[in-house]
């Protein structure tokens, strides 16, 4: 589960749609021939239901199942519980590095109203690139467009999300609740994905979120899985839930700072 280049960040995610369950491709042969790992369905306790909050998350057990990497996206485009690997992305090259070796989708920032905003980041014309080979794989982009906006930056960032909207991205990931009210005005047709940035936590605030118009929550990096798992069951199956697995560089737990804690 390791990012195939540093420029990525290093960063994988996983959604869980019908679990907690895992996938991961094989980085060290060609994209055509790489197999797809997957977990038993069987109704047993996960395996990683045993890992500790302080284990590696490299240690997790993985069991070959499917023959290609079409397959697998197959098999998500269906009803069976098989979750979306997620990759960032920092330019086209890396996302179409992900991409042939094996992720389902990739979410990377524009040049504006992102957490990790840079010149160096996609322009309009880059996420228009992007999603024209992401699409003839049968793979999805997603941009960050994350940030808390200030009054100046209400109108410019709307006008983004329509024009992200006419591209033909396939979803947005926010966390300011204007910002997705707005975006279900402009882009009704867009996915929105709720940011890790807004601390979610707890079933209660997913679903008042999915009540909103979120297509899915990318939950607060610090749940532990039984707190996913719980998250999962009282919340609607329509509702994607999304965590990260592997990567996670923040050194606070989100939204809660952690230097005034010991400070204090």
């Amino acid at each position: 589960m390791r990012v195939v280049t540093a420029a990525m960040r290093r960063e994988w995610r996983f959604v869980y749609a019908c679990g907690v369950q895992e996938k991961r491709a094989n980085h060290t042969q060609p994209a055509q021939e790489a197999p797809l790992y997957l977990p038993s369905l069987s109704p047993s306790p996960h395996p990683l239901s045993q890992l500790s909050e302080q284990a590696s998350p490299t240690s997790f057990s993985l069991r070959q199942s499917a023959p290609s990497l079409q397959s697998s996206r197959q098999l998500f485009q269906q009803s069976l519980p098989v979750p979306e690997v997620l990759a960032p992305a920092g330019n086209l090259a890396t996302l179409k590095t992900a991409i042939d070796f094996g992720a389902d989708a990739v979410y990377a920032g524009g040049q504006a109203f992102g957490m990790r905003s840079a010149p160096k980041n996609f322009t309009l014309e880059d996420f228009e690139c992007a999603c024209s080979y992401a699409h003839q794989r049968n793979a999805r982009v997603y941009v960050t467009a994350n940030i808390l906006p200030n009054n100046d930056e209400v109108e410019p960032m709307n006008e983004y999300i329509g024009q992200l909207a006419d591209i033909g991205v396939d979803a947005i990931i926010v966390s300011d609740i204007g910002v997705l009210m707005q975006a279900r005005r402009i882009a009704p047709h867009l996915d929105i994905h709720i940011s890790t940035q807004a601390g979610v936590t707890n079933y209660q605030t997913a679903c008042a979120l999915a009540e909103l118009g979120a297509r899915r929550v990318v939950l607060a990096r610090e749940l532990d899985l039984p707190s996913i798992r719980q998250l999962r069951a009282r919340v609607p199956k329509n509702v994607e839930i999304e965590a990260f697995v592997h990567g996670s560089m923040c050194m606070e737990t989100v939204c809660k700072p952690a230097v005034g804690n010991i400070m204090w």
